[in-house]
C-alpha cells in the first residue's frame, strides 16, 4: 500500500504559525488528534469563573511569600503544571483562533476526539469540521484527552489505518 507523501497523526506547526501539516495545501491529507485551535465556548458564567480564577492566581502569584508551585499545584491544569519551560507556549496555543486557517485547508482531514474530552472538547471538532471543507470527525466513546492515546490506541490505530488506506487508495 503506497504511503500519503505527508501525513500528521498531531497538530504540527510551521515556523509561520500555520495550522497542520505546514501548510493547509501542502501534502496528501491530515490527520488530527484532539486537535486545539480554535477557542472554547463557554457560557458567561463559566468565563467569570476562568476570569476571577487567573486574577487571583496572578494576584498571589505577585505576593513575595507565595510558593510558586504550590500555586501551579492549585490553580492550574495537569497540562498547565507539566509544561515547565514550555508554559508561555501552552498557553498561546490553548488560546489561540486558527479558524481562518482551517477554512483555507483543502487537504482531506481526519479530526479525531475522545468523547469525554474536556480538554480539547468534541465541540472543538465539530466546530473544525464545520470549518474545513472536506473533514470527517471521529469521535471515540469513553475516551478523554489522554485515554484517546492510552487505552485507546487500539482505536487510534484502527482510525488512522483507515485514514492510511483511504489516502492510499485515493491517489
Amino acid at each position: 500500500m503506497p504511503t500519503p507523501r505527508r501525513s500528521c497523526s498531531t497538530p504540527c506547526r510551521a515556523p509561520n504559525g500555520a495550522f497542520g501539516s505546514v501548510i493547509p495545501a501542502a501534502g496528501d491529507g491530515l490527520f488530527l488528534a484532539a486537535a486545539a485551535g480554535l477557542p472554547r465556548r463557554r457560557s458567561p458564567l463559566a468565563r467569570l469563573g476562568i476570569a476571577t480564577r487567573i486574577a487571583l492566581y496572578k494576584s498571589l502569584r505577585a505576593l513575595p511569600f507565595t510558593d510558586q508551585v504550590r500555586l501551579r499545584d492549585r490553580f492550574g491544569s495537569a497540562d498547565y503544571q507539566a509544561a515547565g519551560k514550555m508554559r508561555p507556549i501552552l498557553t498561546k496555543v490553548v488560546n489561540e483562533d486558527l479558524s481562518d486557517i482551517a477554512r483555507k485547508i483543502a487537504l482531506p482531514t481526519t479530526l479525531l476526539y475522545g468523547a469525554g474530552d474536556t480538554e480539547t472538547p468534541p465541540e472543538i471538532g465539530q466546530r473544525l469540521a464545520a470549518l474545513i471543507p472536506n473533514a470527517n470527525l471521529v469521535l471515540l466513546n469513553d475516551l478523554d484527552h489522554y485515554s484517546i492515546l492510552n487505552e485507546g490506541r487500539h482505536q487510534f490505530v484502527f482510525q488512522l489505518q483507515q485514514y492510511l488506506a483511504d489516502m492510499a487508495s485515493a491517489s
